[in-house]
């Protein structure tokens, strides 16, 4: 895993998504506990039922997006120690949605396929652009 240019974005994912976006096993994962930085200073809210640790396992995932090979990777250093990244490529559906589906009417899941692609987002001349919109607040 080199340092290719890129842009990334990193955050928490609750573990049992992180399982299901990326398609891997709880057991690959080493959790971490999530504490909300605003309860550290107290150790419970008043009326806070919920014990320290309820708040469920976590992972952290950074989305990185290397614009010189064009590929969209994703890395945890909570997943296998951080030596492998967590899934590369995208997840797309396959198939086209049914024109004939009414209001109200029950629709299927669609089928999901993972790619190996390049990012999903280009210019208007074929660029890979980094889908992240930096906010400023002045």
């Amino acid at each position: 895993m080199g340092t290719p240019a890129l842009g990334r974005h990193s955050y928490l994912l609750p573990l049992d998504e992180a399982t299901v976006r990326f398609d891997k096993n709880p057991e690959d994962f080493s959790p971490r506990t999530y504490s909300r930085w605003i309860d550290s200073r107290r150790k419970s809210a008043p009326g806070d039922m919920r014990t320290e640790g309820e708040l469920g396992k976590w992972v952290r995932v950074v989305e990185m997006y290397d614009l010189v090979n064009d590929a969209l990777l994703v890395w945890s250093p909570d997943y296998e120690n951080g030596t492998e990244y967590v899934f590369e490529g995208v997840t797309v559906q396959v198939g086209a949605l049914d024109p004939d589906v009414t209001l109200g009417e029950e629709v299927p899941d669609p089928e999901l396929e993972h790619e190996k692609t390049g990012i999903p987002y280009k210019s208007a001349s074929g660029r890979p652009i980094v889908p992240i919109v930096p906010l400023y607040f002045s």
